[in-house]
């Protein structure tokens, strides 16, 4: 089950394919497993929320998201919230921070677990970018279920990579991170993003460093899952939409 290191030392077997082929079908540069999403938001905080900077929580965000912001704010990190799905509240929220001196890191969930409802990433992105900031997407809930090129006769989209691949969002300053444990059904999470931050979390990841990997079983778990995404996700997704129709 374990090689009985942490993965900063060695990398369980398989764990490099299964990233590498997660990062693929999310359509970014780089991807690395960890146990939970939980281990994931802690240490994503832990490298990417530092002195200068300042995390905004969109309110509808879920709450293992909140519990690794929460301890950057023991480190001193501003934490500060912006009205659901507001992309007028988070401009003005962000401009106060730059007049402040403060990097802004927007935490939002791709879907809203308890509405279905999805966020107006784009939106969000664009104004992260115009402060130079970063925008973190939880897409627990989206990853396996929603993919590229939506349309009428596949309203979820093609190949199940989640929310950024549904609305075209890509870039060096998105960041997702996502539980393979919902459509998937995997318990592990990725970390995605370009290949220099995924390298650079790599390096900084507490949890690589001082708990243990996902197991061999989980792995092979992940193996199989995207091995059946590959072969027949579409026609899973495409009779998931028949079902709620007729329902």
């Amino acid at each position: 089950l374990s090689l009985g290191r942490p993965a900063f030392l060695e990398e369980p077997p398989g764990a490099d394919q299964v990233a590498a082929n997660l990062s693929q079908l999310q359509g970014t540069e780089a991807s690395v497993l960890l146990p939970s999403t939980l281990h994931l938001f802690v240490d994503t905080f832990e490298c990417f929320a530092t002195a200068g900077s300042a995390i905004y929580l969109d309110n509808a965000n879920y709450p293992i998201t909140r519990w690794g912001a929460e301890r950057a704010v023991l480190r001193g990190i501003p934490l500060r919230s912006f009205a659901r799905y507001n992309p007028r509240d988070l401009l003005r929220q962000l401009v106060q921070g730059a007049n402040e001196g403060l990097r802004p890191l927007v935490v939002a969930d791709g879907i809203c677990p308890a509405t279905g409802q999805m966020a107006p990433l784009g939106e969000y992105l664009e104004i992260v970018r115009h402060f130079g900031g970063l925008l973190l997407i939880d897409d627990t809930q989206a990853l396996g279920l929603l993919g590229r090129n939506p349309d009428e006769r596949r309203p979820y989209g093609s190949g199940g990579g989640g929310v950024p691949g549904y609305l075209g969002l890509s870039g060096a300053d998105l960041l997702v991170g996502a539980s393979l444990a919902k459509a998937f059904g995997v318990p592990v999470a990725a970390f995605s993003g370009s290949q220099h931050l995924i390298q650079r979390f790599k390096a900084q990841s507490l949890s690589r460093l001082h708990c243990s990997p996902p197991s061999a079983a989980v792995i092979h778990a992940a193996v199989r899952a995207l091995g059946v995404n590959t072969r027949e996700g579409d026609e899973l997704r495409a009779q998931l939409s028949e079902n709620i129709r007729r329902f």
